[in-house]
C-alpha cells in the first residue's frame, strides 16, 4: 500500500482528512445555529437598545480575536505537522507567544474600555467592553491548543471546543442577565452581564482543551516510546526561529481576515457616528444598531457559513489534482465547488429577501419594534448572500492555486468601497440606516468579481458553468416568486402566520427541486462512464456541467 510522507497509508490519510472535514463542518453549522439562537432570548431580555451595547463590545472583541487567532493556529498546525518529534518544544514556545498576545489584548480592552467606548461613539458600552476582556486571553490560549491538535490531524478538539464555547455563551449569558435583571441594574450593566457570559463560555472551552491536551500529550509520548513514530527526534529549534516561522505563515492569513473584521468594526463606528448627522440621539442609534446587528446580521451571516461548510471541503482536492497533473479533475472539482455554492446560496438569498419580515417574526416574535427596523435591512442584505458565500470558496481556491495574496487584494478594494459608500449613505437622511446593507453589498460584489477575474486563468477546463448558473437563477426566481405570491394571497387567510411561513419554505424547496430537474440543472440518473444513461439513482447535487459535450460532473463520480 502506498505511503504518505508521514508514513501513514494513503487510504488512512484520506480517511483522517474526511473525518476532520466532517467534524469541522458539523461544528461550524452547530456553532452558527447556536449563535443565532443566543440572540433570540437576549433580544427579549435586553431589547434592541441593550443589544446595541452588547454588540458594540462584541465587535471590538471579534477584531482582537481575529488578529490573535486567524492565522497563528493554522501556522502552528503546519509547524507541528512539519516538525514531528519536536512537538512539545514548539507547543511550549507557541503557548508563551499566545499568552503574551492574549494578555496584551485583554489589557487593552480592560484598561482602555472607556476610551474605546468613546471612540466608537457609544459611551454606555464601557462595561460591556470590559466584560469581554478576559475572553481575549482565554481564546488565545485555546487557539494554541487547537493549532497543536490540528497539526496532529485531530480536528475533534477544535470542533468540540467551538461547540462548548457557543453553548457556554448561551447558558452563562442568560444566567448572568437574569441575575442582573433580578438585581434591578441599569440596562448597560445588564448588557454587560450578558457579555460576561461570553467570557465564561470561552473559559469553558479552554478548560476542555487543556484537559484534552493532557490526554493528547500522553498519547504522543506512548507512541514515541512504543516505536510507532519512525522519524528520529530532531534537534530543538531555537525559539526565535519558531516565532519567525509562525509569523511568516500566519501574517498573510491574519491580514486578510483582519481587514474583513476591521471593516466590520469601522462599519459599526460609522453607524454610531454618522447617524448623528441625520439627527438621531445616542439611544435611538443604539436601538437601530441593536436591531440591525442582532436580527439582520446573524441571519444573513448564517447562510454563507452553512453553504461554505458544505462546499469548501471540495476545495482541497484541487491541490491534489494539481499535484498529480490531472487538469480535467481539477476543473471538475472547481466547477462543482462553485456550482454547489451558487445552487444553495442563490435560492436562499431570494427567499430571505422575499420573506424577511415573516422569518424575523417567526424567530423573534416578541420584539416587534426590532423586527420592523430589521426587516428592510435584512431584505437588502439578502443580495449579499451569494457574494459572501462565493468569497469563502474562491478565496480558498486561490490559496489552493498558491495565490494567497489575491483574496487580500479583493478584500482591501471591496472594504475601501464599503467604507466610502457607508460614509456617504449613512449620513444622508434619505438612506440613513439603509446605507449599512447597501455598502455591504457593494463591498461583497466588488470583492467576488475580482476573485472570479483572478480565477479565470486558473480554470481553463471548466465548461457549462455559466449556463448552469442561469438555470439556477431561473429555478430560484420561479420557485421563490411563485411561493411568495401564493403565501401573500392565501397563507395568512388559512393558516396561522408562523405555520404559513414554515409551509412556504417547504413549498419553495419542493418547487426549486422541480424547476432544477425541469431545466436539467440536476439529474436523478448518473450518465455511465461511456456517456450513456445509467440507471443508478444519485443524490441531488449532481451537476450537469458541459452537457453539450457529454461531460457531466465527473468529479462526483470519483467521490
Amino acid at each position: 500500500m502506498k505511503k504518505t510522507e508521514k508514513g501513514l497509508p494513503q487510504e488512512r490519510g484520506r480517511s483522517v482528512f474526511l473525518s476532520g472535514v466532517f467534524w469541522l463542518s458539523m461544528s461550524t453549522i452547530l456553532v452558527k445555529v447556536t449563535g443565532l439562537i443566543t440572540k433570540i432570548p437576549l433580544l427579549h431580555l435586553l431589547g434592541a437598545e441593550g443589544m446595541g451595547y452588547y454588540n458594540t463590545a462584541y465587535e471590538i472583541y471579534a477584531f482582537l480575536f481575529v488578529l490573535s487567532t486567524a492565522g497563528l493556529p493554522v501556522a502552528l498546525s503546519i509547524l507541528i505537522s512539519e516538525e514531528r518529534g519536536d512537538d512539545a518544544h514548539i507547543l511550549r514556545a507557541a503557548m508563551r507567544l499566545f499568552l503574551v498576545l492574549g494578555a496584551l489584548g485583554a489589557s487593552v480592552l480592560w484598561f482602555g474600555a472607556a476610551a474605546l467606548a468613546a471612540l466608537m461613539g457609544n459611551t454606555a458600552a464601557e462595561a460591556c467592553i470590559r466584560a469581554v476582556a478576559p475572553a481575549v486571553l482565554f481564546i488565545c490560549l485555546a487557539a494554541a491548543v487547537r493549532g497543536y491538535c490540528q497539526g496532529l490531524r485531530d480536528m475533534r478538539p477544535t470542533a468540540v471546543s467551538q461547540l462548548l464555547e457557543a453553548v457556554g455563551k448561551l447558558g452563562f449569558g442568560l444566567f448572568f442577565v437574569f441575575g442582573a435583571r433580578r438585581a434591578a441594574l441599569p440596562l448597560p450593566q445588564v448588557a454587560a452581564a450578558g457579555a460576561w457570559g461570553l467570557s465564561a463560555g470561552t473559559l469553558l472551552s479552554l478548560v476542555y482543551l487543556l484537559c484534552r491536551l493532557c490526554a493528547v500529550i500522553k498519547r504522543e509520548k506512548r507512541r514515541n516510546q512504543g516505536g510507532i513514530q519512525s522519524q528520529a527526534v530532531r534537534a530543538k529549534r531555537p525559539v526565535q526561529r519558531i516565532y519567525k516561522r509562525l509569523m511568516a505563515i500566519a501574517l498573510p492569513i491574519t491580514l486578510s481576515a483582519g481587514v474583513i473584521t476591521l471593516t466590520r468594526l469601522l462599519d459599526m463606528a460609522l453607524i454610531l457616528h454618522r447617524l448623528r448627522a441625520c439627527g438621531y440621539t445616542e439611544a435611538s442609534i443604539n436601538i437601530l444598531y441593536g436591531a440591525y446587528s442582532t436580527l439582520a446580521i446573524p441571519l444573513y451571516a448564517l447562510l454563507p457559513a452553512l453553504v461554505s461548510a458544505l462546499a469548501q471541503p471540495l476545495v482541497p482536492g484541487i491541490a491534489h489534482a494539481r499535484e498529480i497533473g490531472d487538469a480535467k479533475t481539477e476543473g471538475e472539482i472547481a466547477a462543482t465547488a462553485l456550482s454547489l455554492t451558487v445552487m444553495l446560496s442563490l435560492p436562499a438569498a431570494m427567499g430571505l429577501a422575499a420573506f424577511a419580515r415573516p422569518i424575523l417574526v417567526l424567530l423573534f416574535g416578541g420584539g416587534e419594534h426590532a423586527v420592523e427596523i430589521a426587516s428592510p435591512l435584512l431584505a437588502l442584505m439578502a443580495a449579499s448572500v451569494p457574494c459572501a458565500s462565493l468569497m469563502t470558496v474562491t478565496g480558498a481556491m486561490l490559496q489552493a492555486y498558491h495565490r494567497p495574496h489575491l483574496p487580500l487584494v479583493s478584500v482591501l478594494i471591496g472594504s475601501a468601497l464599503k467604507l466610502i459608500a457607508a460614509w456617504l449613505l449613512l449620513g444622508n437622511a434619505d438612506f440613513a440606516m439603509l446605507g449599512a446593507p447597501i455598502s455591504t453589498f457593494l463591498c461583497n460584489l466588488s470583492a467576488i468579481l475580482l476573485d472570479l477575474v483572478f480565477l479565470v486563468p486558473c480554470l481553463p477546463h471548466m465548461r457549462g458553468l455559466n449556463g448552469l448558473c442561469w438555470k439556477i437563477f431561473a429555478a430560484s426566481l420561479f420557485s421563490v416568486g411563485g411561493t411568495w405570491l401564493l403565501w401573500r394571497f392565501l397563507g395568512n387567510r388559512f393558516w396561522l402566520p408562523r405555520t404559513a411561513v414554515l409551509g412556504a419554505v417547504m413549498l419553495a424547496v419542493v418547487l426549486y427541486l422541480f424547476w432544477m430537474l425541469l431545466f436539467g440543472a440536476i439529474r436523478l440518473y448518473r450518465p455511465s462512464s461511456e456517456g450513456g444513461r445509467g440507471g443508478e439513482l444519485v443524490v441531488l447535487g449532481w451537476f450537469c456541467l458541459g452537457q453539450s459535450s457529454g461531460e457531466s460532473g465527473g468529479m462526483l463520480q470519483k467521490m
